[in-house]
This record gives structure tokens, C-alpha cells and sequence, in this order.
């Protein structure tokens, strides 16, 4: 299986002044009880910590319903001056052929970004960071 990784563009600046600069996207499973757990992915917004997009499961997430979630048809009606930057880790959800394939469709619109491969300091921008202000 090919794995596809991104270049991290973000380089641990992790506020911005305006929103839709960057958003920080992650999977993760919450443990709600014994016989309890939820699969949930989340794709916030750094500048307003606002939920851009999310999904939650049962079963594991895939790629696919990362896509779908994010759905930058409805949230971009026009092609924006700046492209967004949306930055993940490099989990199989983001590094599959369905998310490249989502990458080169939306090229116009956003530009991918990942942390680097055995850095943890390049985590320092991720979704347990930002809901933690809550």
C-alpha cells in the first residue's frame, strides 16, 4: 500500500490573525464507558478554534468519510486569494490514496501539510491543543 506524506508547511507557527489560514484536522477514539467507544474526527480552525468539520463512528474512520466531511464544495463557493493550509499528522486517513487523490482535486483551494516523521514537536498544533480552551 502506498502511503502519501505532505511537506509540513506550518513549521510549528500555530496562531494566525485570520480565519481559513490554516485549519488542524485529526482522528482519534474516545472510550465513553465499557462497552463504549467513538471514533471521531475533527477539523478545527487555529485562528477561531471554530469546528470546520467532523465525524463520528462506531467503527474506524476512513479516509473517504475525512473527505466527505471536509467537503470544500459547500465551504468554498469561490476560490480563495490565499490557499488554506490544512495540516494533519501522518495517520493512514491522511496519508492514503483517497486523501491524495482529495488533495490533488482541491489544489486550488488548499495546500496539504503534515508533521515530519518521528518529530513530536511538530504536534504542538493539533486538535487536543485547541480544545482544551474550551
Amino acid at each position: 500500500m502506498i502511503k502519501y506524506y505532505y511537506k509540513n508547511k506550518l513549521s510549528n507557527q500555530n496562531v494566525t490573525t485570520k480565519p481559513n489560514i490554516v485549519w488542524a484536522a485529526d482522528c482519534t477514539s474516545l472510550d465513553l464507558g465499557i462497552l463504549l467507544k467513538i471514533n471521531l474526527f475533527l477539523c478545527l480552525d487555529i485562528s477561531t478554534n471554530l469546528i470546520i468539520a467532523y465525524k463520528f463512528s462506531k467503527k474506524i474512520i476512513k479516509s473517504r468519510q475525512v473527505t466527505d466531511a471536509l467537503n470544500l464544495n459547500k465551504k468554498f463557493t469561490i476560490k480563495p486569494k490565499r490557499k488554506l493550509i490544512i495540516y494533519t499528522d501522518r495517520g493512514t486517513q491522511f496519508s492514503s490514496q483517497a486523501y491524495n487523490k482529495f488533495v490533488e482535486n482541491y489544489k486550488d483551494i488548499f495546500e496539504p501539510s503534515m508533521s515530519r516523521h518521528r518529530t513530536s514537536n511538530d504536534n504542538l498544533v493539533n486538535i487536543a491543543l485547541h480544545c482544551s480552551n474550551y
